[in-house]
């Protein structure tokens, strides 16, 4: 269920200015759970998030039924982005999360709250966590 990600996106769009959406990511970048967050030793060039205005990386892991993202990134507004994933795809099956897609990032009006290149870095995530996800279902 992506109940989660249409409610985050809900927050975003409340948000009147774009320094009040820059703040909320920032401010969701807080709220990556401990166990969603990267090691050191994670923080390498196979997780690396090409097209990231900072650098990012994004680890998905299978446990049983479910997906865990674990990501990273050294600015704290694609950090938040990257939270807006975690936390959004949070309970969501991994047939879910592939079925969301940069189209849905748009309706959202995710990709509008963001500049150029941290849209760019939003796409490139997403884009990223469907590869790893998919690397690992089969």
């Amino acid at each position: 269920m992506l109940q989660n990600i249409y409610d985050l996106a809900k927050d975003i769009q409340s948000c009147e200015t774009q320094n009040e959406k820059f703040q909320y990511f920032i401010e969701l970048a807080d709220e990556i759970p401990v166990k969603n967050q990267l090691s050191e030793e994670e923080k390498n060039n196979d997780n690396k998030i090409i097209g990231c205005a900072s650098d990012a990386w994004v680890v998905v892991e299978k446990h049983d039924n479910s997906i865990i993202i674990k990501a990273d990134a050294d600015g704290l507004i694609s950090k938040g982005f990257l939270a807006f994933f975690i936390l959004g795809f949070q309970d969501a099956t991994a047939q879910e999360i592939l079925e969301f897609s940069v189209n849905d990032l748009h309706a959202l009006g995710i990709i509008q709250s963001l500049s150029p290149s941290r849209a760019n870095g939003a796409v490139s995530s997403l884009n990223k966590i469907h590869t790893l996800i998919k690397n690992i279902a089969h």
